[in-house]
């Protein structure tokens, strides 16, 4: 991947700055919106790993080299089309055996508008940027460069991915909707990422996949 080795000390801090940030808006938020402490608190999640690599000039690490942006949004969008025409197909051939996909997104999504519009810029914005941020370029990055020290490249990246990802799915085992979506996830978000070149690319399926399943879930739940 065209990235070099999270070091040790930027990664240790940011991880404490996020784990602080969440652990202090869940204690303050009381009584506030909930989409409103989460919006927050990605926001903070957000700045305070930017702002620690780019202390510790790093940024470049975390798979956002300049000179990679643009290549892995348009990688990404390729990756978005492509498994939408995979879960196109499979819905047609699924509504064909007379089962109805829709029935199987839950997606608990609120009922008034401006919480709508809320939901989409949390859960769709500012959701996958700290997210990204922290499990692909953070995490997968910094077990990725560990192992190199004493696996095979293949080895790797294969235990990474797959100990960021479990990381990622417990993360969200309070989520509404099959954990089996977190897993894919992960391992998707994953392999764009080492594919790609560039967080943007994971950033993107991210996303447009949110956005996706929570409009799908709307949808869902006014018509079916």
């Amino acid at each position: 991947m065209d990235t070099a080795r999270i070091h040790s000390t930027p990664f240790a801090l940011a991880f404490v700055a996020v784990f602080l940030i969440e652990t202090a808006l869940q204690r303050m938020g009381v009584g506030i919106e909930p989409l409103v402490v989460t919006g927050i608190a990605r926001m903070f999640d957000i700045l305070a790993i930017l702002g620690i690599f780019t202390l510790y000039g790093q940024v470049f690490a975390l798979g956002l080299s300049r000179k990679a942006i643009l290549p892995g949004i348009t990688k990404g969008i390729l990756w978005s089309v492509g498994f939408a025409g995979i879960a196109g197909l499979i819905g047609v051939c699924l509504v064909a055996a007379g089962i109805n996909p829709l029935r199987w997104i839950h997606v608990h999504t609120p009922d008034q508008p401006w919480r709508i519009v809320l939901f989409y810029l949390v859960g769709s914005a500012l959701g996958p940027v700290a997210e990204e941020l922290f499990f692909r370029g953070m995490v997968y990055g910094y077990l990725k460069g560990l192992l190199r020290r004493c696996l095979k490249p293949a080895w790797a990246i294969g235990t990474a991915v797959a100990a960021s990802t479990l990381f990622f799915a417990t993360a969200h085992s309070g989520a509404s909707g099959l954990p089996l979506i977190q897993v894919i996830g992960g391992i998707v978000f994953c392999l764009s990422y080492e594919h790609g070149k560039s967080l943007s690319t994971p950033i993107v399926i991210h996303f447009l996949g949110n956005a996706a399943l929570f409009s799908l879930s709307l949808i869902t739940r006014h018509f079916f």
